[in-house]
């Protein structure tokens, strides 16, 4: 099955946690828990332009299966009633752009959504820690793979906080996209072999996190199709 994953670093020098989600995702996505994704299936881009978005978004409408991770600067436009993402100093995309995607699609925006009328403010105040993921299971891309074929097309969209809330981080990374990682590997240590966290489970559990980190004041949404079972996020080996 072929896949073909985004990751979308917008930090501006500004926000090191976004950098540090980017390696993470990276990391993680390559790495057997995550599926095992090829090299050349995962590409980072570093606060890019919006025609450089464009194309990679095309050519992961192209596989099987795509999954975009966004993190840096957003904004919620009360006007257009859409989040607007801040790829470049004062340039903005639509998160709609970021919704095209394979038949299988799975997108998660880290980012503050406040109201375009006030002022942006993405700093940070807590702390929230990610070790490199490794591990050894060899048929974890099977399992992957194994669960994709079973899910009907559709997206799952994902955000690290609600309209007019603020997206929290710290140098080790975004609060969300920490927990998101978090969680897949904490549940990696007690889920029984050839098993999938999907991304629904490992965004409940993130969850949970960011309400305990900043007390209910970031609240994460997701929306995803009726039609079970969900894309995995996360796979433990034979």
């Amino acid at each position: 099955m072929k896949r073909q994953a985004v990751i979308i670093c917008a930090s501006g020098n500004e926000l090191p946690g976004a950098k540090a989600d980017a390696a993470n995702m990276q990391t993680f996505l390559l790495s057997a828990r995550g599926g095992s994704w090829a090299p050349h299936e995962v590409t980072v881009l570093s606060d890019p332009s919006s025609s450089l978005v464009d194309a990679h978004i095309a050519l992961a409408s192209l596989a099987d299966y795509s999954f975009v991770a966004f993190g840096g600067h957003g904004r919620y436009n009360v006007f257009q009633k859409t989040t607007e993402l801040e790829i470049a100093k004062n340039v903005y995309i639509d998160v709609n752009k970021l919704r095209v995607g394979a038949k299988r699609h799975t997108l998660i925006i880290d980012t503050c959504r406040v109201l375009h009328k006030t002022t942006l403010n993405e700093r940070l105040l807590a702390k929230a820690t990610m070790d490199s993921i490794q591990f050894s299971e060899n048929n974890s891309r099977q399992i992957f793979d194994s669960q994709l074929q079973d899910c009907p097309p559709g997206i799952i969209e994902i955000y690290s906080c609600d309209i007019s809330e603020t997206a929290g981080e710290e140098a080790s990374g975004g609060y969300y996209t920490s927990a998101l990682l978090g969680a897949a590997e904490l549940w990696g240590q007690n889920a029984p072999r050839s098993r999938v966290l999907t991304v629904k489970e490992a965004h409940d559990s993130a969850t949970m996190a960011v309400h305990r980190k900043t007390g209910n004041r970031q609240n994460p949404r997701v929306g995803y199709p009726r039609s079970q079972p969900y894309f995995p996020f996360a796979v433990k080996g034979a």
